[in-house]
């Protein structure tokens, strides 16, 4: 949503329904304005991160936002479980979603009951 005011992208809410392929609707504004969240008006960053991970005996990569990575380690912070065994677990139990997109849809659950 644009904020006629400061002319920045506004992240209010949250709603979009993942598809059958996990493709989540995303809300776009004309030109390069920065989002912000609503609350602290800050810039929320966007850098991907890129690691491999061995689940299940093989290697594989997934792909992640910081936010992503951080709430991942907090949720096997709490478990008293490695990374590597969560995301194992979020492979077994996915059916259509490539395993990035599988775990940001684990991580927003666990975080938005």
């Amino acid at each position: 949503m644009l904020d006629n005011d400061r002319g920045h992208v506004v992240v209010k809410s949250l709603t979009a329904k993942p598809d059958e392929n996990c493709a989540a609707q995303v809300a776009t504004a004309p030109g390069p304005a920065p989002v912000r969240t609503e609350e602290s008006g800050v810039p929320l960053k966007s850098r991907v991160i890129k690691r491999s991970i061995v689940i299940g005996g093989h290697r594989t990569s997934v792909s992640l936002e910081d936010a992503f990575w951080d709430g991942l380690k907090d949720i096997a912070r709490t478990r008293e479980a490695h990374i590597s065994d969560i995301v194992y677990a979020i492979d077994g139990e996915r059916q259509y979603c490539n395993l990035s997109s599988a775990v940001r849809l684990f991580v927003f659950s666990h975080f938005h009951k």
